[in-house]
């Protein structure tokens, strides 16, 4: 198993145990951000450790959301860690991500938006009824106008 697909389970497991309830009363939508620091960065925390988490969460209520939690992955990979979010929309999502790669501080920023199984259950319905309009590349009928 590659070591993001384990990433991304244990950040599905965290999430899905989590409060679903909670996320569809607010109307705020979850993401998942993973991070991989830059090597200045990496020098900076280990000259003067201090609580990155307290940066994240301020940044999350700045745009009018909240962090659910943090993982760090201490041990390298392709990931340093990931940030489990709950935000009001795209808008907020896309700011927090410029404004984070803006700082120069990280190599690689990942977000994504996570959906329960209740929402994703919704996707599927969804995807079944708008299947029968759309051909594939190597379908051979055209599709109706």
């Amino acid at each position: 198993m590659k070591v993001t697909e384990l990433i991304t389970v244990t950040a599905l497991t965290a999430v899905m145990s989590g409060p679903a309830l909670s996320q569809q009363q607010s109307n705020l939508h979850r993401y998942v951000s993973f991070f991989k620091y830059s090597s200045a960065a990496m020098k900076a925390m280990t000259e003067t450790p201090q609580d990155r988490s307290v940066g994240a969460r301020q940044l999350a209520e700045g745009v009018g959301g909240k962090v659910d939690s943090i993982y760090f992955l201490p041990l390298g990979g392709e990931y340093d860690g990931f940030v489990i979010s709950d935000l009001p929309d795209e808008l907020a999502a896309g700011a927090t991500y410029m404004t984070t790669q803006a700082t120069g501080n990280f190599e690689r920023l990942q977000a994504m938006p996570l959906m329960n199984a209740e929402q994703f259950k919704a996707v599927m319905e969804k995807a079944k009824q708008v299947k029968g309009g759309y051909s594939p590349p190597t379908g051979t009928t055209t599709p109706a106008r």
